[in-house]
């Protein structure tokens, strides 16, 4: 579990590196780059783990952690 907690992102976390799209339950492989859980999960299933598009690293669905979601934005100000 502490593993997960170190998990640093190497990609931008609001695009999955296998659909190109928002991720969906985003979920990060151990080499910090991030996927749609569905895309992801599809693809570990399918071929019993799969390399990462962005750097050729194997994953495996019991390796993928969950991507906190980003903070809500600040509430307005009054008088701006």
């Amino acid at each position: 579990e502490r593993e997960r907690e170190r998990l640093t992102f190497k990609a931008d976390t609001s695009v999955c590196g296998l659909c190109g799209e928002e991720p969906w339950t985003a979920h990060a492989a151990p080499c910090g780059h991030v996927f749609c859980y569905y895309c992801a999960a599809s693809n570990c299933l399918a071929t019993d783990g799969f390399d990462c598009p962005r750097c050729g690293k194997a994953v495996a669905l019991a390796q993928l952690a969950r991507v906190p979601p980003p903070p809500p934005p600040p509430p307005p100000t009054l008088g701006d």
